[in-house]
């Protein structure tokens, strides 16, 4: 599945994080907001279908080891 939206690629991140402890989400969340401005948790509406916003992200969380997008 492509990732378009800030919501899919939150979920695919929780999906990917499903067995690990329950702190860990909310940790990643932290550190890509404070490495992009772009908050998971609360996503803005001019945000959710930005494409240079959702590559931001997924670059970001790359670089931590988490590989998203097919």
């Amino acid at each position: 599945m492509e990732l378009k939206r800030l919501s899919q690629v939150k979920t695919a991140l929780e999906q990917a994080l499903r067995s690990a402890e329950p702190w860990k989400l909310s940790f990643l969340i932290t550190r890509v907001a404070l490495r992009t401005g772009i908050n998971l948790s609360e996503i803005r509406e001019e945000q959710e279908r930005d494409s240079a916003a959702v590559s931001k992200v997924l670059e970001t969380l790359k670089s931590m080891g988490y590989q998203l997008d097919p």
